[in-house]
């Protein structure tokens, strides 16, 4: 037996048998860890808060190689009271869950990615804009799955003015600026403003981000280029991610019901 204090944080939870659980939890030292929680099923169990999906804690875990592992105690719980109180909150947060258990293998330790995903719960906890907060990670999580386009200059010429148009080549592995475009050229026809922000996204600090103002028009755009690049290189179907599609339909078609009664108003 090998006890590990460590935080982390719950990034799935499935029933098993009648009464138990299986808990996945990302922590900090040891990687992804899954759980069993034997008699989990009801709120009387002794760290039912610590093992709700988007939740963070201070867990002293006995690991074992072979089999599952337990928890031994809970030092501390740290719930994402807002995450779980929004249901588009907690749609991305599950999201970005999922992505980083499907990139990281379950003996992989990566303290790093442990940060970014806490951090990226932080910003969605603090009230930024789920949807932004999503487009920096998906970008950033791209080279956690060996995608690694190059934005930062034209592939054909080295251009890397912010400045002008690019658009991303898939041929080329990375954006080709302006002057190169002709009818050879196979590429995604992106919008500019979406390149832009993906340019400015790939290597953004989210503990800077005090407040992001994109309109609906600019995220449209920079959803297109993000979710063609997911097809294109990594071949992802998450469930998570198709609630979300589902949900971002939904609002668009409640957003133009209420602009057609408007019209009938004026």
């Amino acid at each position: 037996m090998s006890f590990v204090e460590t935080e982390g944080i719950v990034i799935d939870s499935k029933p098993y048998k009648e009464r138990d659980r299986l808990v996945k939890i990302f922590t900090e030292k040891s990687g992804i860890k899954t759980i069993f929680a034997r008699r989990s099923m009801t709120p009387k169990y002794q760290h039912y808060q610590a093992i709700q999906p988007c939740t963070r804690a201070n867990y002293v875990l006995d690991i074992k190689v072979e089999h599952l592992s337990y928890i031994k105690t809970v030092k501390e719980v740290i719930p994402y009271t807002n995450i779980n109180l929004d249901i588009e909150k907690k749609a991305y947060a599950v999201y970005f869950a999922s992505l980083v258990n499907a990139a990281v293998n379950n003996e992989e330790v990566d303290p790093l990615l442990y940060v970014f995903l806490r951090e990226s719960y932080e910003c969605l906890e603090s009230g930024l804009d789920a949807e932004v907060v999503s487009f920096i990670f998906e970008i950033q999580m791209l080279k956690r799955f060996g995608v690694m386009p190059d934005f930062n200059k034209c592939q054909i010429c080295t251009e890397n003015d912010m400045k002008i148009v690019y658009d991303y080549s898939q041929e080329y592995g990375g954006i080709v600026c302006y002057k190169h475009f002709n009818d050879k050229l196979k590429r995604y026809h992106a919008h500019p403003r979406a390149i832009y922000y993906f340019r400015k996204f790939l290597n953004v600090d989210l503990n800077e981000i005090k407040k992001i103002n994109l309109n609906d028009d600019t995220k449209f755009l920079i959803r297109q280029l993000i979710d063609q690049l997911y097809d294109d290189y990594t071949g992802l179907q998450l469930k998570s991610k198709k609630f979300i599609d589902k949900m971002t339909e939904m609002k668009e078609l409640l957003l133009k019901v209420d602009i057609d009664k408007n019209l009938k108003n004026i």
